[in-house]
Formats: structure tokens, C-alpha cells, sequence
């Protein structure tokens, strides 16, 4: 047996289950799991996200003030990584204030011209 393990625990689980010291290391600190990060939020989450109402997260998408929501089904929902999503879109925000829906689609589409016109930089004529 190992001189740091429990005496009362067989070997492998002691050195599995970490020991609270602050019950004299008798009770086993739960396991953490890990959570992985929504791809997508509701008007819900992305109220709580931004420290919003949900009236307000209705309002500013009807006023073109959000990016366009996707639809999953019958939800409405939000995308939150990756190149153009919420986190993204605050990213891109100037003095604070982040682009509306047609400001943010004008960088979306002048982004897609672009790579476009590069992938095929070489197959245009001259």
C-alpha cells in the first residue's frame, strides 16, 4: 500500500476519489464534471448571457439589433462560437456598441466575396 493512501480503502480507490480535508479527509470530494459550453442559446439563455430581459432580447431582434436567430425545429435559437456567432458579434463591437443584423450581415457577406475571390484568384482571366 502507498503511505499517502486510506488504510481502510483499498489502494486504487484512494488514489481515485481526492480526500476533503476539511472532514479530516474521511469524506471523498465529489467528482467535477466537466460542461461543455452550448453551441446554441434561446432567448432565454442569451437574456441571461447578457445580462438582459427577455422582452429585451425579443425587442432588439425584432428592431434588427441582434444577428438572425436560426430555427431547430420549432426553437428559435442563437448561435453562440465560431466566426459568426454572439460571441463574435460582441467581439466585433465598436465603442461598446455592438453592429445591428445588417451591418453584421454586410461583414459576413464582404468576408464570403473575399475568401471567394481568393480561392479563385488563380482560375480568373487576366
Amino acid at each position: 500500500m502507498n503511505n499517502n493512501s486510506d488504510p481502510f480503502l483499498p489502494e486504487r480507490e484512494s488514489r481515485r476519489m481526492p480526500r476533503d480535508p476539511a472532514n479530516d479527509g474521511l469524506a471523498p470530494i465529489p467528482a467535477r464534471r466537466h460542461r461543455l459550453s452550448p453551441l446554441v442559446a434561446d432567448a432565454r439563455r442569451l437574456a441571461r448571457l447578457l445580462g438582459l430581459g427577455v422582452r429585451t432580447i425579443r425587442s432588439m431582434d425584432a428592431a434588427g439589433k441582434l444577428p438572425r436567430p436560426i430555427r431547430l425545429g420549432s426553437r428559435v435559437v442563437w448561435v453562440l462560437g465560431g466566426e459568426w456567432g454572439i460571441r463574435a458579434w460582441l467581439a466585433a463591437a465598436r465603442n461598446g456598441i455592438p453592429p445591428t443584423r445588417l451591418e453584421w450581415e454586410a461583414m459576413r457577406a464582404a468576408e464570403r466575396n473575399s475568401q471567394h475571390a481568393q480561392r479563385h484568384a488563380g482560375r480568373l482571366p487576366r
